[in-house]
C-alpha cells in the first residue's frame, strides 16, 4: 500500500493538488509497478528458454548475466535453482550479485546472519551431476 500511498502522497505535496496526487499514483505507483512486475516475469520466462545452465536442475532455468545489473543478481537464474538455500545467485566474485553485495552488508549491521554458499565439492557435484561421487544424496 506504500508503495502506492507514496508516490500519491509526494504528487499532491509537489503540486499541491488532487491532480497531482493522481498523477503521482498512476505513474509513481500503478505504472511503475507494472513495468517492473513485467520486466521480472519476462526475465523469468526468457532465462527458462536461453542462456547457459552450468548447473543441473530440476526444470530448464538457464544464467543470462547481462541482466545481472537489470536485476540485482536475479539473472543469475540457474545458479538460483540448484542452489535455492544460497544467498548469492553469482556464487563467484567476479559475477555481479548486487542483491548478494546487499545481504552482506546487512550481515555486517547484524540484520543478517548465517549466511552459507555452497561449498565448492557440493557446486562440482551439482555441475557434472556425479552427485554420489562427492557424497551426497543423490536426491537432494
Amino acid at each position: 500500500m506504500l508503495g502506492l500511498l507514496l508516490p500519491a502522497l509526494v504528487g499532491g505535496l509537489a503540486y499541491g493538488s488532487w491532480e497531482g496526487a493522481v498523477s503521482g499514483l498512476l505513474w509513481g505507483g500503478l505504472v511503475r509497478m507494472f513495468v517492473l512486475e513485467h520486466t521480472i516475469w519476462a526475465i523469468n520466462s526468457f532465462l527458462h528458454m536461453f542462456g547457459t545452465r552450468p548447473y543441473e536442475s530440476r526444470e530448464n532455468s538457464r544464467n543470462g548475466g547481462i541482466f545481472a545489473l537489470l536485476t540485482f543478481g536475479e539473472s543469475w537464474h540457474n545458479n538460483h535453482h540448484a542452489f535455492p538455500d544460497s544467498p548469492s545467485f553469482g556464487l563467484t566474485w567476479y559475477r555481479l550479485d548486487p542483491g548478494y553485495w546487499l545481504i552482506r552488508l546487512l550481515a555486517a549491521g547484524g540484520l543478517a546472519r548465517d549466511l552459507r554458499l555452497p561449498s565448492g565439492r557440493r557446486r562440482a557435484a551439482q555441475r557434472t551431476g556425479r552427485r554420489e561421487a562427492a557424497g551426497l544424496d543423490p536426491a537432494a
